[in-house]
């Protein structure tokens, strides 16, 4: 059951605009083993699910079942679903060794999935967000960069004006709200997407995190 749904709106509009505050585009603090995901990530690429793009596959960490499926590739705008559904840890949640960083989020954890976008493939220019019945079901994103996220092989466009300036073994919050873009030049191209319920237990430990 998606507890979020339920806080007072006062609140997540509070804590909304807190974060928003914070900028759009920052580093985080990220104390995890990363060389451990990146050879969890090589280990495993025979086992990756195909996502709803083209040339990009994943494995999820959190999703619908808990289980090694494509329950958490689907497209929001296309089902009755929002990203605190996908709340389910899978086996990956915990062998890939993100958990040491997803765990301090807690209940506030949403859909999260680690991303193979191989050359060529990504995401088209879009903004995330909820539905406008449902504005409290939003969450905030955060990219952990696992390889072959630097300018040289991948391109993270933001307002059809900038490059994001990312690379690997980093974490950032970005505010996809705003349209935003990704694309890969080379087939190893891994990161982390993680959604995060806008709380405030989520934003003080977002700051927490902050450099």
């Amino acid at each position: 059951m998606n507890v979020h749904k339920y806080q007072n709106m006062n609140d997540f509009l509070l804590y909304r605009s807190y974060i928003q505050s914070l900028g759009d585009f920052f580093e985080l603090n990220c104390d995890i083993n990363h060389d451990f995901i990146k050879e969890y990530c090589y280990h495993s690429q025979n086992n990756l699910v195909d996502y709803y793009l083209p040339r990009t596959k994943g494995i999820a960490l959190t999703n619908l079942t808990g289980e090694h499926d494509d329950s958490g590739f689907i497209p929001l705008s296309k089902n009755n679903y929002n990203e605190m559904d996908f709340t389910s840890q899978t086996q990956a949640y915990h062998e890939s060794g993100m958990c040491d960083l997803l765990d301090k989020f807690n209940n506030d954890l949403g859909r999260s999935h680690i991303l193979n976008t191989q050359e060529g493939g990504g995401f088209y220019p879009h903004r995330d967000g909820p539905k406008l019945s449902a504005p409290k079901e939003e969450t905030f994103r955060l990219i952990y960069c696992i390889d072959a996220c630097d300018e040289n092989n991948m391109h993270f466009g933001f307002e059809n004006r900038i490059i994001l300036p990312m690379d690997n073994g980093k974490l950032y919050y970005v505010n996809t709200v705003k349209k935003h873009s990704q694309i890969s030049f080379n087939d190893n191209c891994f990161f982390t997407v993680i959604n995060i319920a806008i709380t405030k237990e989520s934003y003080i430990t977002l700051r927490r995190l902050m450099k």
